[in-house]
């Protein structure tokens, strides 16, 4: 799962991520508690998905990809329900 990948090989899908500060802000001690966790677990979850084909991770990384997604729905609802 390389998020860099993700956003190299899609860069339009996600045009409305500013792709420098997202990585500032996960290498940063002091900044990486502020992001969504969803938001993190869903792009790897599409990194994974896309690297998912036959070729290269196959049916292990489509079932890590929807475990992922899951966790990362769960994130996400967790957040909501927090207020």
């Amino acid at each position: 799962m390389d998020l860099r990948r993700l956003f190299r090989s899609v860069p339009y899908w996600f045009s409305f991520i500013n792709v420098p500060h997202l990585f500032g802000a996960l290498l940063d001690r002091s900044t990486r508690n502020t992001l969504q966790p969803s938001l993190i677990l869903s792009a790897l979850a599409v990194a994974t998905f896309i690297q998912s084909s036959e070729s290269e991770l196959g049916l292990r990384g489509r079932v890590r990809a929807l475990a992922l997604q899951e966790q990362a729905q769960s994130a996400l609802e967790a957040s909501l329900n927090a207020g």
